[in-house]
């Protein structure tokens, strides 16, 4: 599964199966619900959970490279 597989996925069951094979932390967990559910922006991200922006980067840059490795 690549990541624009990722971005296209049609059901929540698919998302939720994609979730447990990359074995994220709480906060990567939460960070890939806010912005695959939600739709959420870096910044809103940020703001949401009150981590800097240089934060949610980082967790994301860290959840493509577990999607990279599927």
């Amino acid at each position: 599964m690549t990541r624009e597989d990722v971005f296209d996925l049609q059901s929540k069951t698919d998302f939720e199966s994609v979730i447990r094979k990359l074995f994220l932390t709480s906060r990567q967990d939460k960070i890939a619900r806010l912005r695959f559910e939600e739709g959420l922006h870096n910044q809103e991200i940020a703001d949401r959970l009150n981590l800097s922006i240089a934060v949610v980067k980082k967790e994301f840059r860290a959840i493509k490279r577990k999607l990279d490795r599927l």
